[in-house]
């Protein structure tokens, strides 16, 4: 059993910092939530046929850091926002495009106010994060430092606080650089939790106690990212920033489709829209400039036949941004409805 109290958890630093945000309201259901990773913000968008419209911004005191990146965007069935972070590795004055060394996770409650969590030494970037019970977060670097296993983290909060940290090994595989493979956990319906990397071609099956894996999915390729369409019988999965596959639960590829084709270079997660549909959303992170302030929506149905609706973003500029355009997508979710808290009974 990995799971430990706060209290006792060596090598993590827990901060609880309030702060209420004078601009922010509560997210509104059924509107989409990108983390905006250049500019340190949130940007809250209702999708309409042709276009997404800001309906707000929010950002964030920086308090010992000169930023605080945001990465990782997710909700809980309760409606509080978990943003995973990336806080400058040194000092507080120093100025770094991508600051690393330091992961955070964000929460932001209905009410407005807000709690930065200092994570595990091993989560230098808050990169993956997913939720799907309240007041718990997975949340893994996309660099984790040796030694291996590489892990991926689940927090379970009361109030302010960390009361359980469980650790899942992912990988013995390093990448090239030496940092461990990494990919973002996603539970299924019927309680099996899920963590691919993108270094191993299969997806590890875990238990709820964490640990060593139970299980594998095998698969063709190493993936990154994971998604799952409510009554379908397959996955969506990313394996690098270009591409997107369909695949059964057994693993077996069903179809693959390159998002280059409509001048997407960096697509790093996506989003199932709460509609009913098979429809997701992805966005470009560190691609062609001219499709950065876009939203990009493709039905998975069909991914031989597969046309995206392109929904600009617009309203930006009534929030204070003078080119009125978003800069670096990295993640978005949907926001949820109140009362749709699903049952993930275990098996």
């Amino acid at each position: 059993m990995n799971a430990k109290p706060t209290t006792i958890c060596l090598g993590m630093a827990v901060i609880a910092l309030c702060a209420i945000s004078a601009n922010a309201a509560p997210f509104t259901p059924g509107n989409l939530v990108l983390a905006d990773a250049a500019d340190d913000m949130l940007i809250e968008v209702s999708l309409g046929a042709s276009e997404a419209t800001v309906v707000q911004v929010v950002r964030w005191e920086l308090g010992d850091t000169s930023r605080r990146r945001p990465l990782g965007v997710a909700f809980d069935p309760s409606g509080i926002c978990y943003v995973g972070l990336t806080g400058v590795p040194t000092s507080a004055t120093e100025q770094v495009e991508y600051p690393a060394g330091r992961g955070e996770i964000l929460r932001i409650f209905p009410d407005g106010s807000m709690y930065f969590t200092v994570l595990s030494t091993e989560v230098t970037k808050g990169t993956w994060v997913s939720s799907n019970a309240p007041n718990e977060v997975f949340v893994m670097s996309n660099e984790p430092p040796p030694p291996f296993p590489s892990h991926s983290f689940r927090y379970r909060f009361a109030g302010e606080n960390v009361i359980e940290e469980t650790l899942f090994d992912v990988t013995m595989t390093p990448q090239s650089n030496g940092n461990g493979g990494n990919g973002k956990a996603l539970i299924l319906p019927d309680g099996r939790i899920l963590i691919p990397s993108d270094m191993d071609p299969r997806i590890n099956i875990y238990s709820d106690s964490g640990g060593a894996a139970i299980g594998s999915i095998p698969t063709s390729k190493g993936y990154r990212s994971l998604a799952y369409i409510e009554g379908t019988d397959y996955l969506l999965a990313i394996p690098g920033t270009n591409s997107v596959d369909r695949i059964g639960l057994d693993g077996t590829l069903h179809g693959t489709f390159d998002f280059t084709i409509d001048g997407l270079g960096g697509v790093w997660n996506f989003t199932i829209l709460a509609d009913g549909t098979e429809r997701f959303a992805v966005s470009n992170h560190n691609g062609p400039a001219g499709s950065k302030s876009m939203i990009y929506i493709y039905d998975a149905s069909d991914l031989e036949n597969i046309y995206p609706d392109v929904l600009p973003i617009v309203g930006l500029q009534n929030f204070g941004d003078a080119d009125g355009r978003a800069t670096q997508l990295f993640d978005h979710a949907m926001v949820p409805v109140p009362v749709a808290v699903p049952d993930w009974a275990l098996y």
